[in-house]
């Protein structure tokens, strides 16, 4: 699986709000964008999502408890859905979306919209009525997260300029996509995911290939998406960066303007987040 890498603000962002959008050196952008990942994935401990409000493509394995049904974490698409039922660790039996099962999100009103938390077993119509009490009974491959939501950067043509091979990190975008990106951003280019890691000048990036899961191959011409993340998400990830920077001691008071803010929780990013917390656990 490729690497994990995703952030709810990118560096133009920060400096605009913390360094009154002047230039950083090198060894600073670095220093914000580790604070700006850790306030993210800060984030999603407090909603308890691990897999955060972005999406990884994964295979991922469950127990089975004697119920018919199993709750699983944020599941925004299926690929196959499969069970181990003798324990032999093959999964002969592969259940079907329109019989055998039904996706929800559970405590929603609408339940069939993702993502989905629940797998239930249709008893009904399907091959089973019940999971069977065993570890790593189910596997379901598919994408997991809270989102999957992507802004157009450019339309396909002259997006990008040449081509990205497959295992190349500098990405060039033409000048009306180029204004757009940032350190920080998660891009999709067709189904493959890339960070963009760096600002090389004369639009050209550097992105890290192939991230959350995804596969990476060549691309030219092909429409560039941009993730995008909930205001509140990016308002509560804003201010857990600012304060993660500013604690790192007196030394950095030039760069940052104001005084480090107290240890503890956060009662605005709190309120920011409460829409958001999952309320229902994951069943070991």
């Amino acid at each position: 699986m490729g690497v994990g890498r995703n952030l709810y603000v990118d560096l133009d962002a920060f400096r605009r709000q913390f360094v009154n959008n002047l230039a950083l050196d090198a060894s600073d952008a670095t220093e914000i964008e580790r604070a700006i990942e850790a306030a993210s994935r800060h984030v999603d401990q407090l909603v308890r999502r691990p897999d955060g409000f972005y999406a990884t493509t994964d295979t991922r394995y469950f127990a089975g408890d004697g119920h018919d049904y199993i709750t699983i974490p944020d599941l925004l698409a299926v690929t196959t859905i499969k069970l181990d039922e003798d324990g032999n660790r093959t999964f002969e039996l592969t259940l079907a979306a329109a019989t055998d099962y039904y996706l929800k999100r559970f405590g929603y009103v609408d339940e069939d919209a993702p993502p989905w938390s629940r797998l239930v077993l249709d008893g009904v119509n399907g091959q089973r009525s019940s999971f069977t009490s065993r570890a790593r009974l189910v596997e379901i491959a598919g994408r997991w997260g809270y989102s999957e939501d992507t802004e157009t950067v450019e339309a396909s043509g002259t997006a990008i300029t040449g081509t990205l091979a497959d295992a190349g990190a500098d990405l060039t975008l033409a000048v009306s996509a180029d204004a757009d990106l940032a350190v920080g951003q998660t891009l999709k280019l067709e189904n493959e995911q890339v960070y963009v890691s760096g600002d090389a000048g004369a639009l050209l990036w550097t992105v890290v290939r192939a991230v959350n899961g995804t596969t990476g191959a060549a691309h030219s011409a092909v429409a560039v998406s941009r993730y995008k993340y909930p205001a509140q998400v990016r308002d509560a990830t804003m201010m857990l960066a600012g304060k993660h920077w500013t604690r790192r001691g007196t030394g950095m008071g030039q760069v940052v303007a104001g005084t480090p803010l107290a240890g503890g929780s956060d009662p605005v990013v709190e309120k920011l987040l409460a829409p958001f917390v999952r309320w229902s656990t994951m069943v070991a």
